[in-house]
């Protein structure tokens, strides 16, 4: 049971301290509001200026179309989409529009635009800054730290994932993710966003029309592919914090879930981890393997049903990756076995090896290295 005390004909009174947290809140709330006005007024200047300019010719497609030939053809919508986002990060990171510059993306080339102080016009083209890239997936855009990510195309039709550093981009996407991106015949409905999942700034690459989601771990600085129980894309539309819970929305059905590094199954279904290794080779000569050992997190079974003896399957490619084959089932230990090793002896000999690790136990599994016995086999 609660007491309320009640005072009759009590009187607050406003000490010197309220009185000074007052004054500051009011300032505070000042500032902000002239730093909204500072943003949005030119912006609105900005659209109206252009809106009256091209009013005779101005038109949806316009708006909603992307750039062609060098930005001489097509319409302005990365762009808007571009500027509309960075104008709201730089409000939230409270910085003055005044220092403020306009990203304006097109296809393969970018203009980069400042406040010059111009009567008529207030912004002005950076002389010297434009970049021969372009925003090929306009919502591709996200942050990430203390930059922008998103994925990007140059005039020679290579795509890369990159982040801005000042008017320069810095790729993180690697000659496989570039060659990966290039093989598809669009990829203007990639969406990205960014999130942290156990202290590593993860950049989510989501293209549903090539049923495909890459991920980049900004830690590690390597690349995954997520994927649901049936080896389809990766559900996750959007992110967010909600109550220290970081959910996420299926973009199947809108349904929210609880992306929680704790839980081991995908809406009660079996998450099934792949790890592919890099060929084994060396200047076409056979290599043979005797023993296969694979640094597990041991002991992690469960009391009881599946996942009580958790397993990792090994499949080896003999053939460069072409065609694999199980050579068996290697324990991570039941609960308890910490010592446990995961080990595989007697693998053959090949020209090009690549390896294979699956697990699909509802078990935590982390592998941290792997060391094997080689021999060059004369043949």
């Amino acid at each position: 049971m609660a007491a309320k005390l009640v005072l009759p004909n009590a009187r607050f009174v406003r000490t010197d301290s309220v009185k000074r947290r007052e004054r500051a809140q009011f300032f505070a709330k000042a500032t902000f509001l002239v730093m909204t006005v500072a943003i949005i007024v030119p912006l609105v200047a900005i659209v109206g200026h252009l809106i009256y300019r091209a009013y005779p010719s101005l038109g949806l497609e316009f708006l909603l179309d992307v750039p062609r030939r060098g930005m001489r053809e097509g319409g302005i919508w990365p762009a808007l989409v571009g500027t509309i986002y960075l104008v709201f990060w730089l409000w939230r990171s409270g910085m003055d529009l005044y220092l403020a510059v306009l990203f304006l993306f097109g296809d393969v080339y970018t203009e980069f635009w400042q406040d010059a102080g111009n009567p008529d016009f207030p912004y002005a083209r950076i002389p010297g800054a434009a970049q021969e890239f372009g925003l090929v997936a306009p919502f591709s855009l996200a942050k990430f730290d203390n930059s922008i990510m998103g994925l990007f195309q140059d005039k020679m039709g290579g795509r890369n994932v990159s982040r801005m550093s000042g008017f320069n981009l810095n790729k993180v996407s690697d000659s496989d993710i570039d060659y990966l991106l290039s093989s598809y015949t669009s990829v203007a409905d990639a969406k990205g966003y960014s999130v942290i999942v156990s202290g590593h700034p993860l950049y989510v690459l989501n293209i549903p029309s090539s049923n495909i989601c890459l991920v980049y771990d900004g830690l590690s600085q390597i690349w995954t592919q997520w994927q649901d129980y049936e080896g389809n894309t990766f559900w996750g539309d959007k992110f967010a914090r909600f109550v220290n819970r970081l959910v996420v929305s299926d973009i199947r059905n809108g349904n929210i879930y609880e992306l929680n590094t704790n839980t081991y199954s995908d809406n009660t279904e079996l998450i099934p981890i792949e790890l592919t290794s890099r060929h084994l080779w060396n200047e076409d000569h056979y290599i043979g393997i005797s023993r296969l050992q694979v640094d597990v997190q041991g002991g992690v079974g469960l009391v009881s049903g599946q996942g009580e003896n958790p397993v990792i399957d090994l499949q080896v490619s003999k053939d460069g990756g072409n065609t694999f084959y199980s050579v068996g089932y290697s324990s991570m230990g039941k609960l308890g076995e910490y010592t446990q090793r995961v080990i595989w002896n007697t693998l053959g000999a090949a020209r090009d090896w690549v390896f294979k690790l699956r697990a699909t136990d509802p078990v935590k599994t982390v592998i941290t290295g792997a060391n094997a016995e080689v021999t060059e086999v004369p043949m």
